[in-house]
């Protein structure tokens, strides 16, 4: 069973918060693949995962930032519940899972906006996963998860709805690593995700 202590807490989080899921076909049904997500809200991950268990009942493996794993309880609750991936080091292990024909979760800006707008991408581990990998891409933007959880608050806004919108697979080949490579995938990502937020 997939999350099996936490399944239903997701579920819950999902059905408070989540006005409307679009583009849930877009789903690969088999294999392995690539989420990337914009990332403007601590529920971002949890709304992901209860999106992806709902649809195909599989694992996510989001990356996540160093500081969410030095708690005991927290690391507990990524690494252990979860299977969520530290960031150093991030990218090789985010290819093993996706060898396993499992789902990798990335969110290329970093960390959460401060603002609710797209920001720039921080590093180019999705490009480099999918070159390597040459598992698509799927682009997700969650619509609203700032205006219900801010990065600088602690409790949520309960009069506030998310839209999750689910883009179409992209996929690149697998090629040698470089820069201009990299940089073009990244871009088109990027690109991808924004195009959603219209």
């Amino acid at each position: 069973m997939v999350y099996p202590i936490s399944k239903q807490i997701l579920k819950l989080i999902k059905a408070v918060f989540v006005k409307q899921t679009r583009g849930l076909n877009n789903l690969p049904k088999k294999g392995p693949f690539i989420l990337a997500v914009n990332h403007a809200s601590y529920l971002d991950p949890a709304l992901v995962y209860a999106v992806v268990i709902n649809k195909l009942n599989k694992k996510v493996h989001s990356i996540s930032a160093k500081y969410l794993f030095e708690k005991k309880i927290w690391d507990l609750i990524y690494r252990v519940w979860w299977e969520s991936i530290p960031l150093n080091g991030a990218v090789e292990k985010a290819i093993r899972y996706l060898r396993n024909d499992e789902i990798v979760c990335v969110f290329p800006e970093g960390g959460r906006s401060a603002t609710g707008k797209i920001g720039k991408p921080v590093g180019s581990g999705v490009a480099v996963m999918a070159l390597k990998s040459g598992e698509p891409v799927v682009k997700v933007y969650i619509k609203g998860s700032f205006d219900v959880l801010t990065k600088h608050k602690k409790l949520p806004n309960f009069e506030k709805v998310i839209e999750i919108r689910i883009g179409k697979p992209l996929k690149f080949e697998k090629v040698e690593l470089n820069k201009k490579a990299i940089g073009s995938v990244v871009k088109k990502v990027m690109s991808a995700i924004k195009k959603l937020a219209d």
